[in-house]
């Protein structure tokens, strides 16, 4: 963020935040009814499409006009994406073994993450 302070940026990017929170709740019952697959799918094109709008952004474009308005949706998308990807992560693990199946899925979701973007 161009020019902006620490604090600046970091509540430049409450947008994305603040609409996984928001949507939890709502995402979570109608994905359920969609199957296993739609949802991720759904998730990764609608977060691609996110991400790639700033792509064609100039140090010159406005917040407001930039990146503001694909945040919300990234956050939607990673809303749709992380939940279905958990369920098909510990789906076929042995019941006993589903906490330790979750706990490796958030390790490996903690270290791709920051590798992978």
């Amino acid at each position: 963020m161009l020019h902006r302070g620490p604090i600046q940026a970091g509540l430049a990017f409450l947008p994305v935040g603040t609409t996984i929170m928001v949507t939890v709740g709502v995402t979570s019952r109608p994905m359920a009814g969609l199957g296993r697959r739609i949802p991720p799918a759904a998730g990764v094109a609608l977060d691609g499409a996110a991400v790639a709008r700033p792509m064609v952004l100039t140090t010159g474009t406005a917040y407001t006009s930039g990146p503001l308005g694909p945040m919300p949706a990234s956050g939607v998308g990673t809303r749709m994406l992380s939940m279905p990807v958990t369920m098909l992560g510990v789906s076929d693990v042995d019941p006993a073994e589903r906490g330790a199946a979750s706990g490796m899925l958030c390790a490996m979701r903690q270290v791709g993450g920051p590798l992978g973007r």
